[in-house]
């Protein structure tokens, strides 16, 4: 029983951090993939307290990274899942089609969202 807990757990972690799926899988990288259901950011996003100003779009196992005021995620990052992230923001909604190894940024929540690649991306 306790093998079968711990399985159940490690496949949720595997999914809940980027999917298990295998290497080149297709559309595994889109914002409705079901094999990345989750934003990692920090808990003060997770709970509303901050804006998002910094979306990353990271190859796997993250994928989606939120920042808000910092770029620090601190000892303890959250996760949420991409519907609560868009009932947080709804102008997320504009960045869901960001391609892997790209970002997107703004000063405040009035201003637009601008995009670039990240660096050291090919």
């Amino acid at each position: 029983m306790r093998t079968a807990r711990g399985l159940v757990a490690a496949l949720f972690f595997a999914v809940a951090l980027g999917g298990c799926a295998m290497s080149g899988e297709a559309g595994r990288d889109r914002w409705d993939s079901d094999l990345a259901p989750a934003i990692v950011t920090t808990p003060d996003i997770a709970q509303g307290k901050a804006p998002i100003l910094w979306v990353v779009h990271d190859p796997y196992p993250f994928g989606w990274i939120f920042y808000g005021p910092s770029d620090d995620l601190g000892p303890r990052p959250a996760m949420i899942a991409k519907e609560e992230a868009l009932r947080i923001d709804p102008s997320l909604a504009g960045i869901e089609d960001l391609p892997v190894g790209w970002q997107a940024r703004r000063a405040s929540v009035q201003d637009k969202w601008t995009f670039s690649a990240l660096q050291g991306t090919p």
